[in-house]
C-alpha cells in the first residue's frame, strides 16, 4: 500500500468498504504495490454487473459445499475469468469466508451447516449488488439467515419426524430462493415471513409439551427431594438406635409416607417439620432406663410431655391423627416403664436406602466452572455428548432451586437431561457439556470477518518492517565492508614501509637478544660450576666433620691400654698405647711397649692426626665392640636431632 495511505481500523469495523477492498487487494497480491482505483478510475456499476455475470455462471451449476468460490472461478471460461483483478477476486473471497466464519461460529451440525452452506453465493451476489446489505441488519435476506442459524442450533439427526420435517422445510425454501432468479426485496420478504410462520408454530407446540413436562417433572423432582429429606431424618436419628417395634413401625411407615405428603404441600421450612425432627430425636433417647440420677431427673422432666407433644406433631401432620392413637398409647405404656426403672423390650432400626436420583453426584470441580454452571440461564441451548459417544442438543428448560435440579429439553420440547449444578460444573470440566452460541447479526460477522484481515495485515506489515529492516542492515554491512576495504588498501602500503623499518628492528633486537642470551648462559653455567663446587666443598666439609666427630667419640670412648699407631717425623710408624688419659684437660700420653713415654698429646691435636691419617687407633681391648656401637648410635642420634 503507498504511503500515503492508511488503515483505520475503527472506519473499517464501521463499514468503510472503499478501505476494505484496497486492504484486501494489498493482501491477495502479497503486499506488491498497486495504484489505487478510485470513483474517478472505474465504473463501479461495471464492475458489479461483470462479477454478477461470472457468479451467475457458478449459480447455474452445482457448487460443492467445501470448495471456495476462488477454487470454483478456475472453472469458469478463461476470459471471464481473466477479467477480473485483485480487487475484486479479494472481494469475492472475503465475502465467501465472511459466510462461512458467520456459519461456524453458531457450531451447527454438519449436515445443516452444509445446507446453509448453498446459500452463500446468493449472499455474495446479493452484496455485490448492493453493498449497503452488510450494514443494514433489517435485510430480509440477512435475517432469514441469521434466524435459521439460532433455530438451526437446536437441530440434530435423532429427533425423529419433526427433526425431519424441519429439514424438509429448510431445504425446501432455500432451494426457492436459489432457483429465484432475480432475489428482489419482495420475494426475500415473502420467504421471510413465510418461514417465520413455520418457526412460530412450532415454538408453540413445543410451549406447550415444555410447559406439561415442567408441571409433571417438577412435581416429581420436589416429591422425591421430600421422599429424601424424610429418609436422611429418619436414617441419622434412629438408624442403629434401640426403639420399641411399634414406634420402629410407625416411623418407617406411616410417619414417613406423611411427612413426605406434609414436605411437598409445605416444604422444609416450617415449625412442623423442625419440631417434628427434635422430637423424633429426643423419644429416640426416651426409651432407655435411667443409670443414674441426673438421668433419672431428666427423664422425670422430660418423659411426662412427650406423650402429649408427640399426640400433637401428629395432628399437625396427619389429616386423620386418631388412626395413630394406639401408638400413642403404646409409647405412653412404654415411658411408664421406663418411669418405673423397668426395661423396655426395643428392636435395633435399619437405615433406610434413598432414593436414586436426588443425591447428585460428588464431584470436585473448580469455584470457576461451578460459577459458570450456575450463570446458565434458562432458554441456553447446549451440547451434550452421551456415553456413547453421540451429542446431542438441548436447551435449558427450567432451574429448580429449591431441590438443586435443571431440566433440559430437546427442541421437540422432550425432557434429555437433568443434572445438578454440581454434575453440570463437572460435565462442563470434563468437556461433556458445550455451551452453544448465539447466532450473529450480519454486521457482528463482518466485523469479525474484519478483524481477522486486520491481523493478517498486521502481519505482512510485520513481515514487510522485518524486510526492509534485514534489507537496511545488509546495505550497511555492504557500505561498512567497501569502507573497510578503502581503508585496509590505505593502511597496506603503510604497513609495508612499516614492516621494513620493523624488520630491521626485529632483526637487530635478534641479534642483541642472542648476544644477551649467550651471555646469560655462561653467566649461568658458571654459577652452576660454582654451585657445583660449592656442594663438594659443604659435602666435604660436612664429611669432615662428621669424621671429626667420630674421631673424637672414638678418642673419648677409648680405654687405657688400647693400642693406637703414630706417624713419625719421617713419616716413621710408631705403635704406642694409652698409658694416662687425663679428662678434665683431655690429654692423652702414649708409651711404647716398654713402657717408655713416646708422645703427649691433646684430644683436638690426635683427631686431627688421625683425618690426616697420621695417627691410627688400633683397638685392642676386649669392649671395643661395645664402644663401637656406643659411638654410632651417638653420630644417629645427632644426625636426627
Amino acid at each position: 500500500m503507498s504511503q500515503k495511505q492508511t488503515i483505520s481500523s475503527k472506519q473499517l469495523l464501521a463499514g468503510d468498504l472503499a478501505q476494505l477492498r484496497t486492504l484486501l487487494r494489498f493482501l491477495h497480491t502479497d503486499g506488491v504495490q498497486h495504484s489505487v482505483k478510485t470513483d474517478n478510475d472505474v465504473r463501479e456499476n461495471d464492475s458489479s454487473h461483470k462479477l454478477l455475470a461470472l457468479l451467475g455462471k457458478l449459480r447455474q451449476s452445482e457448487l460443492d459445499c467445501q470448495q471456495s468460490l476462488e477454487e470454483a472461478i478456475k472453472w469458469v471460461e478463461s476470459d471471464q475469468r481473466s477479467a477480473l483483478d485483485d480487487a475484486e477476486l479479494s472481494w469475492i473471497c472475503f465475502l465467501d469466508d465472511m459466510y462461512k466464519h458467520w456459519l461456524d461460529h453458531v457450531d451447527l451440525d454438519v449436515r445443516l451447516q452444509n445446507i446453509l452452506l448453498g446459500l452463500r453465493l446468493e449472499f455474495v451476489m446479493l452484496v455485490i449488488g448492493d453493498e449497503s446489505l452488510i450494514c443494514s441488519p433489517g435485510h430480509p435476506f440477512c435475517v432469514l439467515l441469521e434466524q435459521m442459524m439460532e433455530v438451526g442450533k437446536s437441530w440434530y439427526g435423532d429427533l425423529g419426524k419433526s427433526g425431519e420435517q424441519f429439514l424438509t422445510q429448510m431445504i425446501q425454501i432455500i432451494g426457492d430462493i436459489k432457483s429465484h432468479e432475480s432475489l428482489d426485496s419482495k420475494f426475500l420478504q415473502e420467504t421471510l415471513t413465510r418461514w417465520q410462520d413455520y418457526v412460530d408454530k412450532e415454538e408453540q407446540k413445543v410451549s406447550r409439551l415444555e410447559k406439561r413436562l415442567y408441571d409433571s417433572e417438577a412435581g416429581l423432582i420436589r416429591a422425591r427431594r421430600a421422599h429424601h429429606i424424610v429418609i436422611e431424618a429418619i436414617n441419622s436419628t434412629l438408624a442403629g438406635k434401640q426403639v420399641p417395634a411399634v414406634f420402629s413401625e410407625f416411623c418407617l411407615g406411616p410417619w414417613q409416607d406423611e411427612m413426605r405428603l406434609y414436605l411437598i404441600q409445605n416444604g422444609v421450612e416450617n415449625e412442623a417439620w423442625l419440631r417434628g425432627q427434635k422430637l423424633l430425636e429426643t423419644l429416640a433417647r426416651s426409651f432407655r432406663i435411667a443409670r443414674s440420677d441426673e438421668e433419672r431427673q431428666r427423664l422425670y422432666s422430660v418423659v411426662p410431655k412427650l406423650g402429649s407433644e408427640f399426640e400433637q406433631h401428629i395432628a399437625d401432620i396427619s389429616s386423620q391423627p386418631e388412626k395413630y392413637q394406639p401408638v400413642v398409647s403404646a409409647i405412653e405404656a412404654a415411658h411408664i416403664q421406663v418411669l418405673k426403672g423397668e426395661a423396655v423390650e426395643c428392636v435395633t432400626v435399619k437405615p433406610l436406602e434413598t432414593p436414586d436420583g436426588i443425591a447428585g453426584v460428588a464431584t470436585s470441580v473448580s469455584g470457576e466452572l461451578k460459577k459458570k454452571a450456575q450463570e446458565i440461564g434458562e432458554g441456553q441451548w447446549l451440547s451434550y455428548q452421551l456415553e456413547s459417544g453421540k451429542k446431542i442438543r438441548c436447551k435449558l428448560l427450567v432451574k429448580i432451586l429449591e431441590t438443586d435440579q435443571s431440566l433440559f429439553v430437546n427442541r421437540n420440547g422432550l425432557k434429555v437431561l437433568q443434572k445438578s449444578i454440581d454434575e453440570l460444573a463437572y460435565c462442563l470440566s470434563v468437556k461433556i457439556v458445550k455451551i452453544l452460541p448465539g447466532a450473529l447479526s450480519i454486521m457482528q460477522a463482518y466485523q469479525q470477518s474484519v478483524r481477522s484481515v486486520l491481523a493478517d495485515y498486521e502481519s505482512r506489515q510485520q513481515e514487510i518492517r522485518q524486510a526492509l529492516t534485514i534489507k537496511a542492515e545488509e546495505e550497511r554491512k555492504i557500505a561498512e565492508q567497501k569502507e573497510e576495504e578503502l581503508k585496509a588498501q590505505q593502511a597496506e602500503k603503510i604497513a609495508r614501509e612499516l614492516a621494513a623499518a620493523k624488520a630491521k628492528r626485529e632483526a637487530e633486537a635478534i641479534k642483541q637478544a642472542r648476544e644477551m642470551a649467550e651471555r646469560e648462559e655462561k653467566k649461568r653455567q658458571e654459577q652452576e660450576q660454582n654451585e657445583i663446587l660449592q656442594q663438594e666443598k659443604n659435602a666435604r666439609e660436612k664429611e669432615t666433620d662428621q669424621l671429626r666427630r667420630m674421631a673424637r667419640l672414638s678418642l673419648d670412648s677409648m680405654s687405657l691400654g688400647s693400642w693406637v699407631e703414630i706417624l713419625g717425623a719421617e713419616d716413621e710408624k710408631k705403635t704406642c698405647k694409652l698409658a694416662v688419659k687425663v679428662n678434665s684437660t683431655r690429654k692423652f700420653i702414649f708409651v711404647d711397649s716398654n713402657g717408655q713415654k713416646v708422645a703427649e698429646l691433646y684430644r683436638d691435636d690426635l683427631v686431627e692426626m688421625i683425618l690426616a691419617k697420621k695417627a691410627k687407633i688400633l683397638e685392642q681391648s676386649d669392649h671395643f665392640e661395645d664402644r663401637l656401637a656406643k659411638v654410632v648410635s651417638s653420630l644417629r642420634r645427632d644426625k636426627s636431632s
